[in-house]
């Protein structure tokens, strides 16, 4: 299933797929962009430019994305066990 920021047009839709709303993945990001900045000493293009390969990932807001969709994946499915 391809899902992306894109895709989420209301409210309900943001927090299905990762349990936040718009307004709270925004604050996030903005957090998550300086902590990536601050570990890796590099935005993620600057980054992702030195990898020896094209990224499917491109933007911190995707990454943030996939990074807490995955997380909910992980969980609900570890619920499920």
């Amino acid at each position: 299933m391809k899902i992306s920021i894109n895709d989420l047009k209301n409210e309900r839709q943001w927090r299905s797929a990762k349990g936040y709303k718009a307004t709270q993945f925004k604050n996030l990001l903005s957090i998550f962009i300086r902590t990536h900045l601050k570990i890796f000493g590099k935005t993620l293009p600057e980054k992702q430019a030195d990898g020896p390969k094209e990224s499917v990932i491109k933007t911190g807001e995707d990454l943030l994305f996939f990074t807490l969709f995955s997380l909910k994946l992980f969980i609900l499915n570890s619920a499920k066990n």
